[in-house]
């Protein structure tokens, strides 16, 4: 090949994006735990830059709209209603993503873990998943807890089944609301979990993740909560699709009751 014919190819392959934008609708649920809830919507994404689009509801959340223009190390929110935004606290990885994860709601409590237990297997068979090819992949974590309550401390067992079927090579940038992302509050346990989950290429077309904890002292509790991409297609971003709409105040909500963000 003619050396300036491939050095024009080289300069074509660098200055295209890695990944085409497009859009995708989703739809969430959550079982169990506290209360139960669900949102339906779409998501356009575009390299680092995404918004996320919730379908009306009559129950108030905080927003209607979630931007980003720098892979979610910042996200706005807008409320299209009231004309206002806000900047959405960055996620605590010392939280966890649901309380069960921590075997009881309190989470002010010392409490330490105990045989740890965690696998990760990837299925060799590619299924298809909202009419693309995906990768199934299973998380199974299970691990002890020790809660130092005043007088007899509380004890018991909390097990985690994760299942993502993975879509594409390249890692795509998602609201949370879609990542794979888990964090029991235990630097031990997250420490390994991140690992895990950072191996994970590609956008999750389908996410099932079941939490469970039980104990003597306590009642066994199980939440559900499965998220699934479908219709996805090529789109058109514009810049403005990420920015805050013009005459917009910054009014950080009040979440109280069914508003409230739910449980993984």
């Amino acid at each position: 090949m003619n050396r300036s014919i491939l050095l024009v190819f080289c300069l074509v392959l660098a200055s295209s994006p890695a990944r085409a934008a497009e859009v995708c609708s989703f739809v969430s649920e959550s079982r169990g735990g506290l209360m139960e809830s669900g949102s339906t919507g779409r998501v356009l994404l575009d390299g680092s830059r995404y918004r996320l689009e919730f379908d009306p509801k009559e129950e108030p959340r905080g927003f209607d709209v979630l931007v980003s223009k720098d892979a979610g190390k910042h996200e706005n929110g807008i409320d299209l209603k009231n004309r206002s935004w806000y900047t959405l606290d960055p996620v605590d990885p010392a939280i966890p993503s649901s309380l069960l994860l921590g075997l009881l709601p309190s989470w002010n409590t010392k409490r330490s873990v105990e045989n740890v237990e965690l696998s990760v297997v990837e299925k060799p068979e590619p299924e298809v998943v909202s009419g693309r090819s995906t990768r199934r992949h299973e998380i199974r974590l299970s691990y002890k807890v020790k809660i130092e309550f005043p007088g007899e401390p509380v004890q018991g067992t909390v097990r985690l089944d994760a299942v993502y079927w993975m879509a594409g090579a390249e890692a795509g940038t998602l609201p949370a609301l879609l990542r794979p992302e888990i964090h029991t509050g235990f630097a031990e346990i997250d420490s390994r979990l991140d690992e895990a989950l950072a191996k994970l290429q590609g956008i999750p077309m389908r996410k099932e993740v079941t939490i469970s904890a039980e104990g003597k002292q306590i009642s066994p509790q199980t939440t559900q909560a499965t998220v699934v991409l479908s219709d996805c297609k090529a789109a058109e971003a514009k810049a403005e699709q990420f920015e805050i709409p013009k005459g917009f105040k910054y009014e950080k909500p009040v979440m109280i009751g069914p508003g409230a963000p739910s449980e993984n």
